[in-house]
């Protein structure tokens, strides 16, 4: 196969579905296919011209607190 740019070595972190994928790259970056998928489509909606947002719902009674994984890039 060709590839326009050159493959990144990284471990897979998990699995979603068939094609969707966490992964953690060689220098600490976690690469979340799955996360990507929607904001590129967010993305595409802002450049057309109409509102995009991000919303997220929690919905475990035992969470007091949500926040991103700061120690990840």
């Amino acid at each position: 196969m060709k590839f326009k740019k050159p493959l990144t070595h990284g471990r897979l972190v998990k699995r979603y579905k068939r094609f969707l994928a966490d992964v953690l790259l060689d220098d600490g970056t976690l690469v979340t296919e799955r996360g990507r998928k929607h904001l590129n489509t967010l993305i595409r909606v802002k450049r057309a011209g109409m509102r995009a947002v991000m919303l997220y719902v929690v919905q475990r009674m035992d969470v007091r607190i949500f926040s991103p994984a700061r120690e990840l890039k």
